[in-house]
């Protein structure tokens, strides 16, 4: 009955150092997965953090070009009028000028 006893003992410890091992593997394979998890959510995180900033990065090259192309029609406008306004300036210049001899001319006449 003792050896029984001894036995039963035996196939006890034994079970329960095998349901010890089993459970130290599970343990190990859940940490493992956890850490496999983490892991990859760090990667997707960084990659879609990618995603954004060169999408924001496009966004705002898109805005600076169309700011660019914005400011050269205005430089382009500017130009025009300028290039009238020389024009009407000097213009105006050479009829002052004619004006102003017209009146001299005049007054020798006088």
């Amino acid at each position: 009955k003792e050896r029984e006893q001894a036995e039963l003992m035996d196939k006890m410890l034994q079970s329960k150092w095998d349901n010890e091992a089993k459970l130290q593997a599970m343990n190990d394979k859940f940490s493992r997965d956890m850490e496999n998890l983490r892991k990859e959510s760090e990667k997707r995180l960084k990659e879609q953090d990618s995603r954004l900033q060169n999408m924001a990065d496009g966004k705002q090259k898109t805005l600076r070009d169309e700011n660019k192309k914005k400011m050269d029609a205005f430089k382009k406008d500017l130009d025009v009028k300028k290039k009238e306004f020389e024009t009407q300036h000097a213009s105006l210049s050479s009829q002052l000028e004619q004006q102003k001899a017209e009146v001299k001319r005049i007054k020798e006449l006088q």
